[in-house]
């Protein structure tokens, strides 16, 4: 068994492709696009403009069977005054409980290295992003910036002595039952009555740039007490913005005004998993 540090363009290639080998059998896994995950763990990503990482694989007999990425993100530790580091885009193959702690103790090493006194994990790379091992719902297909990870990763977790930091919920909800006997139509009535300053529209794609900035005060504002939390910087907002842009469904981003002044939005966009699903990590 060995823990290599990636240091080139093929490391990096080997891990971005993993995680097809661990999920090679049947299974609900989506397969991320390729080039979003050359982007994402790439140096043009402007999550790295406030944090550094470091990325390992190990090796037994020469083949690879795991990777973790270690995660310093800067704004995280001056925003809640903590010395916490993260790992991340955890990926093995089962009955590696070697492997599993050689990866996890490099990735603590490397943040020890750099001050940090306490590691939690995954985030891909942050709370902004996609997080968390899958507890539940292993037998169900995951929807668009949701994780699915193999159970046995919860095994691998505790023996290496880690422990539970915070339960993450996704919900589902029919629209049929939501919607059915006028329930919202009569919900909105009253609070428009409530809240005579109330008003409720759509995005105005025309002016992309200024719901934009509605966006991203709401957004770090409502989340700023929220566990894990790190403010998005107007670079990232921006590069997530243009990278979700041509997916977005101009209706299904509403935002709320209280006489006048932004106060709420409410995103919804299709489950893009269920064409990801087809497409193996290539878009054409």
């Amino acid at each position: 068994m060995k823990i290599e540090r990636v240091t080139d363009k093929q490391g990096l290639k080997k891990f971005i492709h993993f995680p097809w080998k661990v999920y090679n059998s049947p299974s609900y896994w989506v397969p991320p696009l390729l080039q979003e995950m050359h982007f994402i763990l790439g140096s043009k990503n402007p999550f790295f403009q406030h944090a550094e990482s470091s990325y390992f694989l190990a090796y037994k007999n020469g083949d690879v069977v795991g990777r973790i990425a270690s995660i310093v993100d800067n704004n995280y530790t001056d925003f809640h005054n903590e010395w916490t580091g993260f790992f991340g885009f955890f990926e093995c193959l089962p009955d590696m409980n070697d492997a599993a702690e050689g990866l996890l103790d490099s990735a603590a090493q490397w943040l020890k290295d750099r001050n940090m006194e306490t590691m939690q994990g995954p985030m891909n790379p942050s709370t902004n992003d996609e997080c968390g091992f899958l507890l539940e719902g292993f037998d169900s297909p995951p929807m668009i910036m949701m994780p699915y990870t193999p159970s046995y990763y919860l095994e691998y977790m505790e023996h290496c002595s880690l422990g539970k930091a915070k339960d993450l919920y996704a919900y589902i909800l029919s629209t049929d039952e939501f919607v059915s006997k006028d329930r919202l139509e009569k919900l909105s009535s009253k609070l428009m009555k409530r809240t005579p300053g109330l008003k409720i529209r759509h995005a105005d794609m025309s002016n992309f740039a200024g719901e934009l900035e509605v966006v991203k005060d709401i957004y770090n504002s409502a989340w700023s007490k929220n566990w894990g939390f790190v403010p998005m910087t107007d670079e990232e907002i921006n590069s997530m913005a243009k990278r979700l842009k041509p997916l977005l469904v101009p209706e299904l981003l509403i935002i709320a005004e209280i006489d006048g002044d932004p106060a709420a939005f409410f995103m919804v966009v299709p489950d893009y998993n269920q064409v990801l699903s087809k497409l193996n990590g290539r878009l054409l």
